[in-house]
């Protein structure tokens, strides 16, 4: 699985700034567990959305654990 526009593309649309480390990351994760899909670019899509979704979920605590 190669990074292409498209690719770049969606990351930069859901917020991404680090695009190729989570591409690295989302290719990764998938050959480890053996993963597959119909669609490997509505995964990204989805892989981009949710962890938007969870870092902005992960923000308030972080911050609530500072001294």
């Amino acid at each position: 699985m190669f990074m292409r526009k498209i690719h770049r593309d969606i990351a930069k649309e859901t917020g991404r700034t680090d695009a190729r480390e989570h591409f690295e990351r989302f290719r990764d994760y998938h050959m480890a567990i053996g993963s597959w899909s119909w669609d490997w670019t509505e995964a990204w899509r989805n892989w981009c959305l949710k962890s938007v979704e969870f870092e902005r979920r992960e923000a308030p605590a972080r911050e609530g654990t500072r001294a």
